[in-house]
């Protein structure tokens, strides 16, 4: 703080400064406030307290400033409308080159395409030619296959002759007491039958199999197969019969193996029922089982036949179409090589076309340019 005179101005450290000046006031000696006694003289002061901002100043801008500032301003707009045009620019180049990849990619596809169709076409038309010559040599084979079945004279029926097939199946079913072997020795004439049964349903055209002769081939077929296997079951009933003359020496119960190409029985009995003897092996194979305690005491047998093939499942139905599918068939398959011949000389005609238009534009660009010398040769 400083005094000046009969003021002091006072200077503040904060950066806003604060001046005010002191100002005495005198009443005189005969002046009373009501305060003090008459010889006291009184003085008032009064504080003028100004308050100035430092920096409140605002400076002033040049025109070389502004100028400078817009110049400014107007550079970083171009700059910017620079980036955006070459952002823009790669955009739309990579799109370019993105549809110019797609399309040779879809070009090749339509080339490979064309390619495919016409190598499909040309396989049907041979298809076609030969379809002809294929039924013809099938047709062939079924009528030798039935010359070497007459000239054969084996005994055994014509399986797509009705009479014949019913004759060996009843035949045979009269026919009783006969052994595991012989049964093996027929079921080869019988799998003969059944195969050449299945052949005919598989490889001969639908057109000419009828209803009645599919039920009837599918007939035989099951009945030749249930025959068999009864025979079977009958020819191991026998086979049991005899179970003591066939009794194993160390074991003393009956162990039987029969093999054949078709066909492979395995035949135990329990005839001693000597619960120590529970694990059973078949002499000479690796065939065996194991029984439980409580049935190595009993009058008990187990077969085990194994066959190379296939006697459980069920016969497929074959289902014969009717002409007039046959025929929707093949309208539909002359319809489709229509539409694929119509496609191609569609493609061929375009093509044509656009040659066309490529030349007629040669030829009036070649016009052009003789006329153009004649012109020059004239002005010369």
């Amino acid at each position: 703080m400083r005094q000046t005179g009969g003021g002091a101005t006072i200077d503040s450290a904060s950066p806003s400064r604060s001046y005010f000046t002191e100002k005495r006031v005198g009443l005189g000696n005969n002046s009373y406030l009501g305060v003090g006694g008459p010889s006291s003289q009184q003085y008032f002061f009064f504080y003028d307290v100004d308050f100035v901002k430092s920096g409140s100043k605002k400076k002033k801008i040049t025109k070389a400033e502004r100028l400078k500032l817009l110049q400014e301003e107007e550079e970083r707009r171009l700059k910017e409308e620079e980036e955006a045009r070459l952002k823009y620019e790669k955009e739309e180049k990579e799109r370019l080159e993105i549809q110019r990849i797609e399309k040779e990619k879809w070009n090749r596809l339509e080339a490979k395409d064309l390619e495919r169709r016409n190598e499909e076409l040309e396989e049907l038309y041979l298809l076609e030619r030969c379809f002809p010559e294929a039924e013809k040599l099938k047709q062939e084979t079924r009528l030798l296959s039935r010359w070497k079945h007459y000239i054969q004279c084996d005994g055994s029926p014509d399986p797509s002759v009705a009479q014949e097939m019913n004759t060996f199946i009843s035949l045979w079913k009269e026919k009783t007491n006969e052994t595991f072997e012989e049964v093996i020795e027929k079921s080869k004439v019988v799998l003969n039958l059944i195969e050449k049964l299945k052949f005919i349903l598989l490889e001969t055209p639908p057109c000419d199999l009828q209803d009645k002769n599919i039920i009837q081939y599918q007939e035989s077929i099951l009945q030749l197969q249930e025959l068999l296997h009864l025979k079977f079951n009958v020819a191991t009933e026998i086979l049991l019969r005899q179970a003591s003359t066939l009794a194993d020496l160390d074991s003393g119960n009956m162990e039987k193996v029969i093999k054949d190409e078709n066909v492979t029985l395995y035949v135990w009995a329990n005839l001693k029922k000597n619960p120590r003897h529970r694990s059973v092996r078949f002499s000479e194979t690796q065939i065996g089982f194991e029984i439980p305690r409580i049935l190595a005491t009993s009058d008990i047998a187990v077969r085990l036949l194994h066959t190379h093939y296939d006697h459980v499942s069920a016969l497929h139905p074959v289902s014969t179409p009717s002409k007039e599918h046959t025929s929707t068939v093949t309208e539909l398959v002359k319809d489709d090589i229509e539409n694929v011949e119509k496609a191609i000389s569609k493609e061929v005609k375009e093509e044509s076309k656009q040659q066309g238009k490529r030349s007629h534009l040669i030829q009036k660009e070649e016009i052009k340019v003789e006329e153009e010398r004649d012109d020059i040769e004239v002005k010369m």
